[in-house]
Order: C-alpha cells, then sequence, then structure tokens
C-alpha cells in the first residue's frame, strides 16, 4: 500500500498544474515530506528486517543460524536443508518464509515458531536414526517432519494437533515436498499427522524417545507429558516463561531439568476432567473388545536393569587411587576439561552390572571374564580410565544401544568405547567430535584421536590442521603433540602448501602478477630516466 501511494503522487500533482505557483510550491513540499516518510518507514522495516534475521532464501537462512550460533551440528543443518521451511506455508506468507521470525497464520489462526527456535530445539532433542519423536502441537508439519529426516526409515515421527484442517494441511505439505523430488530424494512415510488432544488417553498407549511441545506446558501437566517419555527420555517444551529440557534415566524417572532459553507461547489446551474421564473410558472399553499385542519392552527391559541389584553378579569399581585426568587425553573443549577434573573416580562408587550382557557387548569384557581372571572369580572390576558418570553411560549404551552424545561426554565414551572395545560407540563419539572441531581444539582433538586409534576422527582433524595450518601451529596445543603425530602434520601441510602452490592456475597467476611488476617497474625506471633526461 506504501508503495501505491507513491506511485499515486505524481498523477494528482499533474491535474493540479493549473493552480497558481504558491500552491504548486506548497503541493511539493507537501510530496516531499511524504516520500521522506515512505523513505523513514523503508529504512525502519529493513533495520527490522535486519535484526530478525531476514533472509530470501533457505541457504541463507541457514548461513545466518550457523553464524549466530543456534545451529551447530552438520546434520541438523542436513535435515533443515532438505526440507525448507517455505514448503510448509500457506501462499499468504510465502514472502517471508525465509526470516528468521516467528509468522501469524491468519487461515488457522496460529503462530509459527521462529527458524532459530526450531534449530535450538532440534539440537537439544539430538535425534537419532531409529528414535521415536512426538511433536505436539505439529502445526504446519514442519518441525515433524525434519524430525522424520533425522530418525530416518527406522524411526517414527508423530505430530499432534487439534483440527483436523491443520493436520491435513500438514500431511499434504509433506506429500508435496516428497513428490517434488530433489536431491536426496526425501522419503518421509513414516511421518504422520492425528488429531487428538495430547492429554487424553492415547489407544494405542504409546511412549517415545523425544518429544517435543509447541505450546506452554501448565505446571500441572508437566507429569502428564513425562509419562509419554521412554526410558532415559528426552522432553523439550516452553514451561511458565521458560523453554527447558528434561531427560529421565533408564528407570524413568527425572534425571535433570535444565532451562535452555527465555520463551513466551501460548499454553497447551486442556481438556477439563469430565473429558479425560471419558477418554479413559473409551480406551479401556476399546481394548477390552479386542486383542491387543503389547509393544516389544526388550530394549526398555534390559536398560531398567543397568546398576540394578537385580540378577547382578559384578561389580564396576572406582579405585581410590585411579585418577581419569592424568591417564586421559585433555577434552575437545575448556569446559569439558573442568567437569572431567571434577568427576574423577571415588572409592565407594560403585556400578553393578550383569556378566553376560558386559561380555556379549564388548569384546574386552569378554576376554576378561571368559578366561578365567581374577575379575572372574573376585566378580569385581575396577576402571580407570574414564569417570563413574561416563560409565555409567557406557555401560547403560551396552544394556540399551542408545546414548545421548554431546560436547560435554564425546571425550569420555569415546575413551571407554576404545578401551572396551565396543566398535559403535567409537564411530558415534568420533562422529560428534568431528563437527565440535575449531581453530582452538583442533590439536587437541587430533591428539585424542591418535590416542584412541580413531582414524575417521583422526583424518578428518587433520585435514581441518592442514586446511588451517597457520592458525592451527599458533595454539599452545599443536605444541604439545608428540613428535611423530607433530612430524606427520607439518609433512602433510607442506604438501597441501606445495600442490597449491605449484598448480597450473596459482603458476599463472604469479606469472601473470610477475609480469606485471615487471612492466611496472620497467615504466617506473623509464620515468625515472625521463625524469633525470629532464
Amino acid at each position: 500500500m506504501e508503495q501505491q501511494a507513491v506511485e499515486e503522487e505524481p498523477n494528482e500533482r499533474t491535474a493540479r498544474d493549473v493552480v497558481s505557483d504558491e500552491e504548486d510550491s506548497g503541493d511539493e513540499e507537501e510530496h516531499e515530506d511524504e516520500t521522506n516518510n515512505v523513505l523513514l518507514r523503508y529504512l525502519f522495516r529493513s533495520v527490522l528486517e535486519r535484526d530478525h534475521g531476514h533472509t530470501n532464501t533457505n541457504e541463507a537462512l541457514l548461513v545466518h543460524l550457523r553464524h549466530s550460533g543456534v545451529l551447530r551440528t552438520a546434520r541438523v543443518e542436513e535435515a533443515m536443508r532438505a526440507v525448507p521451511r517455505g514448503a510448509f506455508l500457506p501462499e499468504s506468507v510465502q514472502h517471508a518464509a525465509y526470516a528468521d521470525r516467528p509468522l501469524r497464520l491468519p487461515e488457522f489462526g496460529f503462530n509459527i515458531s521462529a527458524p532459530h527456535m526450531y534449530a535450538m530445539c532440534l539440537e537439544t532433542l539430538d535425534l537419532q536414526p531409529g528414535h521415536s519423536f512426538l511433536d505436539i502441537g505439529s502445526g504446519t508439519g514442519h518441525f515433524t517432519a525434519i524430525a522424520g529426516y533425522l530418525v530416518g526409515r527406522s524411526g517414527v515421527s508423530h505430530g499432534l494437533d487439534l483440527r483436523e484442517d491443520i493436520v491435513d494441511f500438514a500431511g499434504e505439505n509433506v506429500r508435496r515436498l516428497c513428490a517434488a523430488g530433489g536431491t536426496p530424494t526425501l522419503d518421509l512415510d513414516h511421518v504422520q499427522f492425528s488429531v487428538r488432544n495430547c492429554f487424553l488417553a492415547d489407544p494405542e498407549q504409546r511412549t517415545y524417545d523425544r518429544i517435543h511441545v509447541g505450546a506452554c506446558c501448565p505446571n500441572s501437566m508437566l507429569s502428564s507429558l513425562l509419562s509419554l517419555l521412554r526410558p532415559c527420555g528426552v522432553l523439550v517444551t516452553p514451561y511458565a516463561d521458560e523453554l527447558i529440557k528434561v531427560c529421565v534415566d533408564a528407570k524413568g524417572q527425572v534425571s535433570s531439568q535444565s532451562a535452555i532459553t527465555a520463551v513466551r507461547y501460548g499454553d497447551l489446551l486442556v481438556p477439563s476432567p469430565h473429558e479425560m474421564q471419558a477418554a479413559r473410558v473409551a480406551v479401556e472399553r476399546k481394548r477390552s473388545s479386542e486383542v491387543v499385542v503389547p509393544a516389544c519392552s526388550f530394549r526398555e527391559d534390559f536398560a531398567g536393569m543397568v546398576n540394578s541389584a537385580r540378577f547382578s553378579d559384578i561389580v564396576l569399581y572406582f579405585p581410590e587411587e585411579g585418577n581419569v585426568a592424568a591417564t586421559e587425553p585433555k577434552s575437545a573443549t575448556a569446559e569439558l576439561s573442568k567437569k572431567e577434573k571434577a568427576e574423577e573416580p571415588q572409592k565407594g562408587r560403585e556400578i553393578r552390572a550383569h556378566s553376560f550382557v558386559l561380555q556379549v557387548r564388548s569384546p574386552h569384557f569378554a576376554a576378561m571374564l571368559g578366561a578365567g581372571m581374577c575379575e572372574h572369580t573376585s566378580h569385581r572390576v575396577p576402571v580407570t580410565v574414564v569417570s563413574h558418570d561416563i560409565m555409567l553411560q557406557f555401560v547403560s549404551y551396552l544394556y540399551g544401544g542408545t546414548v545421548t552424545i554431546n560436547e560435554d561426554n564425546a571425550v569420555g565414551l569415546l575413551q571407554a568405547a576404545d578401551y572396551y572395545d565396543v566398535e559403535r560407540l567409537k564411530k558415534m563419539s568420533e562422529q560428534v567430535l568431528a563437527t565440535l572441531i575449531n581453530v582452538e581444539n583442533a590439536a587437541h582433538i587430533l591428539g585424542l584421536a591418535q590416542h584412541c586409534n580413531a582414524s575417521q576422527l583422526k583424518a578428518v582433524a587433520l585435514e581441518f590442521a592442514i586446511s588451517h595450518y597457520a592458525e592451527v601451529v599458533c595454539t599452545p596445543e599443536f605444541r604439545e603433540l608428540d613428535k611423530d603425530l607433530l612430524i606427520e602434520v607439518t609433512t602433510e601441510a607442506c604438501k597441501h602448501l606445495a600442490s597449491t602452490s605449484f598448480s597450473p592456475t596459482s603458476v599463472r597467476a604469479r606469472a601473470s602478477s610477475s609480469s606485471s611488476s615487471s612492466s611496472s617497474s620497467s615504466s617506473s625506471s623509464s620515468s625515472s630516466s625521463s625524469s633525470s633526461s629532464s
């Protein structure tokens, strides 16, 4: 509308050409004022859009999110690239599809969150292939579809909303995106949407590894959401005026609750007690009229045996003299180093386990406990390589097959996986550490990879160190590398420099530069000679 006003103004002035010069002059001043107002409004809008990360493409949005620090891992970035926001918005807001701000959808009467909130929640949830995921308040289906990309075909991504038209719109968005093709080809058949209030009984009584909530959870209903989590699950939800992360342990008990950031969301709609009771009755009646086969609880059953006295026949203990900080290489971050020092093994801390599980899952334990060694007869195994907390997470992985790996535990889990010969966990830890490499910690991680025989992580760290050699070589950690590794890095850096310095393109560029310098020198000399002759 502002642009139309500016364009109509010249026609109005033409119609008034017959008036006196004084009136004409006044009209010109009014037009100038109006133009200035339009410019001021445009500048204000531009500044506002800049402050809200206004971008025109999905790729530009991802660059903005990466630079702002909320988009940290390559997996989440890949998922947000493959599942763009614009594919999940109605036509009325397509012009702002890739602006980093919330959008109001008048067609449906609700807002969708800003992309930086999606990135923050996805990073916090740490969705892995095979996870079962629930998105409460799925809206247009964008977050549910990104999660579906991350959990893969072996996982489940369910979206819940309250209205049929919203759920239909979300499902159509996913189908249209997959049908559009592209690279990589999307397969999101495992992404499903349902109409149901999350506080009403689920006829299938499903539980989930990860839950995301798109509205504020009332204080009295948090326990209801937690009851939907599987052991070792994670819930991310607005709660009061904060976005929080709640983790439960292998027994389903809350193990931690932390605030992520301050937020303001509308509240989840809570059904009346009568509605909740009616839903429970309906589910019970449905179940009484059919034979229901419960979901397999094998993983949950085993996860619940971690550090349990039930059937346990072996104890992992931490000797008084053990010192993790002295035996482990420095961690990837300074903050992690502090945590490791605070978590050195303490006498009296123990983990109860089951020898047959340890032997089946770890070749190291199989060799130790199956060969008649002293640990086999004493039923006690000393742990000196990692801290109690890291070892407990490691054992939980052996029992349940899953663990949340982040910058706080990746180093310890890599060391445990290497020492106890658990190859898959080792690669999972390598993958996370590879995403954390920067100039300050590249030498640290390179030394860690060498120490733990982590060949893939070493290759990534070595490539980074070579590509940023001038910066990495100046860090104190680089000078602490052992001699052989120091020689290897320097040798590879020299090869890299030689290959780039003597490529045909660089040689031609230097030759051209040299010719230009020679011409300049000759010209300068000629000028000097002319000047002298004069």
